[in-house]
């Protein structure tokens, strides 16, 4: 049976070109973008093999100065249904369709940590935001999880004193962005909270604003490492430190305290933002 991709952008040529796998979450495509800054290739075909978090990851990839193709395997016999890595039958099919080579960045598995590469201005095209601000600001990516109750352990359980302290230390206003189910958890905390945009960005939005933060503070994987690929200040509370992508956050730059529990009052949370702001 033929199997045919859904293409997206342009018609690829496939000469000097090399394909590269796209992984199926948002934190794994950031890692995986941020290496492939160090690909010399003519032409550079990007590949999906499922459907999770698809539009965001095609969002992502178009934003992407590197990407003018995308082969979408999502809705063929090649789709990784709920793999987030592509079977070996999809490297070999595209080696002998389109005499290409597949690369599978794989961030949970193996990539190495010395060819990540901090990305630049120039690397993205946003387009026109909806929301732009012409003074500074700190960006918070508080992840409720209320909509999932068995992952509370990533809650921001200190989230409150932290951003009074932040805006009396900083004296800039903070936003909050966060998925729509994250709405009403939100509206809870006052304090030094500005605006709270969750649910109200696309990730294109989300990422222009992390992109352009003073300081970016988060519990959730993507805008964290996106914080520290693009050089900002930025500290990430992991769950579980060792998690491969602590690795890839340390070596972009960013800064981790430790796990979440062992901040769970007033005074180390002021610890916490103080050992951040020494930091570069």
């Amino acid at each position: 049976m033929e199997i045919t991709p859904k293409v997206y952008g342009a018609t690829p040529s496939f000469s000097d070109a090399i394909c590269v796998h796209i992984p199926g979450a948002i934190g794994d495509t950031i890692v995986a973008l941020s290496e492939i800054l160090n690909l010399a290739h003519k032409e550079t075909i990007f590949v999906i093999s499922s459907n999770k978090c698809k539009q965001e990851r095609l969002d992502m990839c178009f934003a992407f100065r590197m990407c003018k193709t995308v082969l979408d395997f999502s809705d063929t016999s090649l789709a990784s249904y709920r793999k987030e890595y592509p079977h070996e039958s999809l490297k070999q099919h595209i080696g002998d369709k389109y005499g290409c080579e597949l690369i599978a960045y794989e961030p949970r598995h193996h990539i190495d940590i010395d060819n990540l590469k901090h990305f630049s201005e120039s690397d993205f095209s946003f387009s026109e935001s909806r929301f732009c601000f012409d003074s500074k600001y700190v960006l918070a990516q508080p992840v409720t999880r209320c909509y999932k109750p068995a992952r509370h352990k990533k809650d921001f359980p200190f989230f409150r004193e932290l951003s009074c302290h932040i805006a009396e230390v900083t004296k800039l206003p903070i936003y909050t962005i966060g998925h729509q189910n994250d709405v009403e958890a939100l509206k809870s905390i006052r304090g030094g909270i500005k605006n709270n945009l969750a649910g109200r960005t696309t990730i294109l939005e989300a990422m222009h604003l992390v992109a352009n933060a003073e300081l970016v503070i988060s519990t959730t994987t993507w805008s964290g490492l996106f914080a520290a690929a693009m050089n900002r200040k930025v500290c990430m509370l992991f769950n579980k430190r060792e998690t491969p992508f602590y690795w890839y956050f340390e070596k972009l730059g960013g800064y981790s305290p430790g796990i979440i529990k062992e901040i769970t009052n007033e005074l180390e949370a002021r610890k916490y933002f103080n050992s951040i702001m020494k930091r570069r």
